[in-house]
């Protein structure tokens, strides 16, 4: 639902459905939805991109094999958050990207590794499959229906099944949010912080099995 005041939309929450209140940013002519009970921040639909502007946004990231500090940054984020996870052998990554790395850095581990992406690898089929681990890295940020993303993802775990989220918190009140960095990037619509979090695990019955509470959360089926 979304009700007009005074020009301002007014919409209910994409996790919870409760109440929002604008958040107007005059300096980039932005205006955000702010959850009141879970603390999601999202970026009004007016204001998105459109399909064309975002993928070219996506293409100007070089974020390739040969690029070597991307490659040990996923390195790094293997080592330290999927390796030490006990029964993985099928994974999906998950908005991929143009080019896929981690898979190719995940297989290399000896892991069974599917990816998709809406841009890029359109491509249906993983939902074919379960996985024992689902992996977003800096993907949540830029989905317009995140809740019904993570239900979908849900429904494609195996039993003990993890979804590994790579996401900036928002760790900030407000009028810091507006000098915030992270939400510059013009492809990033959603913004969660651990009540979010919290409120995205009990509506999908799972676990919060780790999180560093600033740009890492495991969730377990």
């Amino acid at each position: 639902m979304n009700n007009r005041t005074r020009g301002i939309v007014i919409n209910d929450c994409r996790i919870c459905g409760g109440h929002t209140h604008p958040l107007v940013d005059d300096e980039l002519d932005v205006t955000y939805d702010v959850c009141q009970t879970c603390g999601f921040i999202y970026k009004q639909p007016l204001y998105h991109l459109g399909l064309d502007a975002e993928k070219s946004r996506y293409l100007s990231h070089h974020n390739a094999d040969d690029n070597v500090s991307y490659v040990t940054y996923l390195q790094a984020f293997i080592e330290t958050s999927i390796h030490p996870l006990q029964g993985i052998q099928t994974i999906l990554d998950f908005g991929s990207g143009p080019n896929p790395v981690l898979r190719r850095l995940l297989e290399q581990d000896g892991y069974v590794v599917a990816d998709y992406d809406p841009f890029f690898h359109d491509d249906k089929s993983y939902r074919d499959n379960h996985y024992d681990l689902i992996v977003l890295t800096e993907v949540l940020e830029h989905i317009h229906h995140p809740l019904s993303a993570m239900e979908h993802l849900v429904d494609l775990l195996n039993d003990q099944g993890r979804i590994l989220i790579m996401t900036q918190f928002r760790t900030m009140n407000e009028t810091a949010f507006l000098n915030w960095w992270y939400r510059r990037d013009t492809t990033h619509v959603g913004f969660f912080n651990d009540k979010t979090f919290a409120t995205i695990a009990k509506r999908l019955s799972l676990t919060i099995e780790y999180s560093n509470h600033i740009d890492r959360i495991l969730l377990s089926k």
